[in-house]
């Protein structure tokens, strides 16, 4: 699911803008809350959480459209869009599939066997079309590839996989919308961007929505364990 997820979501960046793609591809939330009255183990959002996770997706998007206005716009695809979405929706199926996984298996184990087969699969991919693991790679390229190999990776993507034993398959995926507000903070730490103040303050409406979605899902879990332990 992790590799489908990537594969589709490379794919979609090729075909169609990269503010469309992006603003298709992290509708995973929205997907996995829509279906989670009837997925087995999830917690359905009240309507506390439905707004948390609304107002999280409008910010999050206005991040991008504000970001979009310094790269100009590009043509959007009816394929790039549906290949977006199919990557969202292959992140559902990831976070659940380790939501499930987690029952009984260690962060390191779960990590090893879900980023080894996508990374084999995908590897394959290339090999078939003929490309190449190394050629046309700057050593800075590299660099960047250890970066992201050790701290979305190994931090991020296994602090999120660690907490799917605790929080539902749904709250980790909102979390996910951090991502470019993250990315926000650092770029403009390094000198690499000059965010807005509107940029700013689209960051902290989703800051705000990821935070509403996360409390309100722990005071449900809490208010159910309440009511298991009566």
């Amino acid at each position: 699911m992790l590799a489908l997820h990537f594969w589709c979501w490379m794919l979609s960046l090729e075909t169609t803008s990269v503010l469309s793609s992006t603003l298709l591809v992290t509708t995973t939330p929205l997907w996995l809350a829509m279906a989670g009255r009837w997925l087995p183990g999830e917690r359905p959002l009240d309507w506390r959480g439905w707004l948390g996770l609304l107002v999280a997706l409008a910010g999050s998007g206005a991040m991008l459209l504000e970001g979009s206005r310094s790269t100009g716009s590009e043509a959007v695809t009816l394929e790039g869009s549906v290949q977006a979405l199919l990557g969202a929706l292959f992140a559902g199926f990831y976070w659940l599939a380790g939501r499930a996984g987690r029952v009984a298996d260690e962060v390191g184990d779960l990590s090893v066997v879900s980023t080894g087969v996508a990374a084999l699969a995908l590897g394959l991919v290339m090999v078939v079309q003929g490309h190449s693991f190394f050629e046309g790679a700057s050593t800075q390229t590299w660099m960047l590839w250890v970066i992201l190999a050790v701290f979305p990776q190994l931090i991020g993507h296994n602090g999120l996989l660690w907490a799917l034993k605790h929080w539902s398959a749904t709250a980790i995926s909102v979390l996910v919308l951090l991502e470019p507000v993250i990315a926000t903070g650092f770029a403009a730490l390094w000198g690499e961007a000059s965010p807005s103040p509107r940029a700013w303050s689209a960051a902290l409406i989703a800051v705000a929505g990821v935070a509403a979605v996360v409390w309100f899902q722990r005071e449900a879990a809490a208010a159910e364990g309440d009511s298991h332990g009566q």
